[in-house]
C-alpha cells in the first residue's frame, strides 16, 4: 500500500489488509518482516508511511477508523498517536519534513488540526509552520511509478501492453525508444521492477 525510505537508505513498506510492516536494506540486502503491527476486524489501508530521524516508523491507516500507528523497530515497540475516542471514519494524513519530524492529521481535511510526531510522541500544533518543507525521497502508494535513473535520464513512457520504452535525457534533449518483448500465459504485464539480484520481474 505504501513505501518510503529512511535517512540511512533502508526501504520501508506497509501492506494491506493487516498493516504488515517490512524493511529492506539495499546495502546489506537484509529483509525484515515485522508482521502485522496493528489488528482490526476490518481490512486496513495503510496509504502512507514515514520515518522520523530517530528511526520511529509512522503509518496512517483507514478507512473504517482512522489512526496513525508508530513503531520503533529497534525494540519493536508500538504506539498509537490517537486515542480510540479520537478516531473517525476516513483516513489520516502523514508526511516527513526536512527538519526530521513527521506531521499529520487524524483526518485528511483542511479544517482538521495538525500534529507533530517525533521520537514516538505527538504534539498538537495550531497550524503547519510556514517554513516546513516536505522531505524529498522516493515514496508513494502501490501506484508509485519512479521514472528517474541515477545518471539523470528518466522514463518518458513505459507501455507494457504495446511493449515500448521511451527514455529521455533532460540535459541533452535526447530521446531513445526501445522495443521489447516478453512471454505470458495470456494477460499483459502490469508492473515491472528490478529485483535484488539484478534481474527484471513483472506481474
Amino acid at each position: 500500500m505504501s513505501m518510503t525510505e529512511d535517512d540511512y537508505g533502508t526501504i520501508w513498506s506497509a501492506t494491506y489488509p493487516h498493516c504488515g510492516l517490512f524493511s529492506y536494506n539495499p546495502k546489506t540486502r537484509e529483509f525484515v518482516d515485522y508482521g502485522s503491527i496493528h489488528q482490526e476486524n476490518w481490512v486496513q489501508y495503510p496509504r502512507s508511511i514515514a520515518v522520523d530521524d530517530t528511526g520511529w516508523v509512522y503509518i496512517r491507516i483507514g478507512y473504517t477508523r482512522s489512526n496513525i500507528v508508530c513503531f520503533n523497530p529497534k525494540i519493536r515497540e508500538k504506539k498509537y498517536m490517537f486515542e480510540e475516542s479520537e478516531r473517525r471514519q476516513g483516513v489520516s494524513s502523514l508526511f516527513r519534513a526536512e527538519n526530521g519530524k513527521v506531521y499529520g492529521q487524524i483526518l485528511a481535511r483542511e479544517d482538521e488540526p495538525w500534529y507533530e510526531f517525533y521520537n514516538g510522541e505527538r504534539k498538537k500544533i495550531e497550524a503547519l509552520p510556514a517554513d516546513i518543507q516536505r522531505k524529498t525521497y522516493i515514496s508513494g502508494n502501490q501506484g508509485l511509478f519512479y521514472k528517474n535513473f541515477p545518471d539523470g535520464k528518466r522514463i518518458k513512457k513505459l507501455d507494457l501492453e504495446e511493449k515500448i520504452l521511451i527514455v529521455e535525457g533532460p540535459k541533452t534533449n535526447e530521446t531513445k525508444q526501445i522495443k521489447f518483448d516478453y512471454e505470458s500465459e495470456g494477460a499483459y504485464i502490469m508492473e515491472i521492477i528490478t529485483s535484488p539480484d539484478g534481474s527484471i520481474c513483472g506481474i
